[in-house]
C-alpha cells in the first residue's frame, strides 16, 4: 500500500508541476509578443519622427514627451565657460566624452536656456582642437527628453565634475541656472568634420522581445517533452512491476 501511495505522489507531483508551470511560461512568452508588437510600433513611430521635417523649438515645452526625437532648430549663445563632460563615450570604438553646452536662446528671449549635447571628442583632445562658436549660432539636432539612469552607470557627482548621465535639472544648476528646457538636443555633425563629432540620426532601443517569447515558448515545449517522457517511463515502470 505503501507503495503505491508513493508512485501516486510520484505520478501526481510531475503533473501538478508541469500544470503549473506551463501556463506560466505560455502567458510570459505571449505577453513577450505583446511587448514586440507594442516595441515595433513605438520604433515605427520614433522613425517617422526623427526623418520628418526640422521644426523650430518653441519657447515652452509643455509636453516634453512629444518632441521626443524630433528634429528641432534653435539659435543663440553657446556659454562655452560653463561646458560639462559627459564622461565614458564612445565613438566607432574609441573613448571620449561629450561637451554639454548651454545655450542661451535669442530667438526666444523669455524661453529657459537649453542643454546642446555638440557630440564626442576624444578623451585627450586639445582644446585648440575643438571648435566653439562664440557669436550667436544657429543649433540643428534631435530633440531628447531627460536620460534616466541606467542600472549599471555610475552616478553623477556634480560636485567633482563628473557626470555619466544626462540629468537635465542638475545639469542646469551645475550651469548656473535654476531651470533648464525639459529637452536636450542632440546637435548634428558639422558640415566641416570638425570637431565635437555631433549626433547621427539614428534609433538606438534594443528590441529582443521575439527572442524572449521564443526563449519562454521554447521552455513551454521543452516541459511538455520531459513530461510526456517521464510519463512514458512510470507506465512502462509501473506494468513491469504491476
Amino acid at each position: 500500500m505503501r507503495t503505491t501511495d508513493r508512485g501516486t505522489r510520484g505520478s501526481l507531483l510531475p503533473l501538478i508541476l508541469t500544470a503549473v508551470m506551463l501556463p506560466v511560461l505560455l502567458t510570459l512568452g505571449t505577453w513577450q509578443v505583446f511587448r514586440l508588437d507594442w516595441k515595433l510600433d513605438l520604433l515605427q513611430r520614433i522613425d517617422d519622427r526623427i526623418h520628418s521635417a526640422p521644426t523650430h523649438l518653441p519657447a515652452e515645452i509643455e509636453a516634453p514627451e512629444d518632441w521626443d526625437y524630433r528634429p528641432v532648430t534653435l539659435e543663440g549663445t553657446l556659454l562655452h565657460d560653463r561646458e560639462l563632460r559627459l564622461l565614458s563615450q564612445f565613438d566607432e570604438g574609441s573613448v571620449g566624452v561629450h561637451l554639454i553646452v548651454p545655450l542661451v536662446r535669442s530667438d526666444a528671449p523669455d524661453a529657459q536656456p537649453v542643454l546642446i549635447d555638440r557630440g564626442w571628442v576624444p578623451q585627450d583632445a586639445a582644446s585648440a582642437d575643438i571648435a566653439r562658436p562664440l557669436s550667436p549660432t544657429a543649433v540643428a539636432g534631435i530633440a531628447r527628453v531627460a536620460d534616466a539612469q541606467g542600472a549599471f552607470v555610475p552616478a553623477n557627482d556634480p560636485a567633482a565634475g563628473q557626470w555619466y548621465w544626462r540629468d537635465l535639472p542638475a545639469m542646469g544648476l551645475a550651469a548656473g541656472f535654476h531651470t533648464v528646457a525639459p529637452l536636450i538636443v542632440e546637435a548634428g555633425a558639422p558640415a566641416d568634420g570638425s570637431l565635437p563629432r555631433g549626433h547621427r540620426a539614428q534609433v538606438d532601443i534594443p528590441n529582443n522581445h521575439l527572442q524572449y517569447a521564443l526563449t519562454w515558448y521554447a521552455l513551454a515545449i521543452a516541459l511538455l517533452v520531459i513530461f510526456v517522457a517521464y510519463r512514458r517511463r512510470f507506465r512502462k515502470d509501473a506494468g513491469e512491476h504491476g
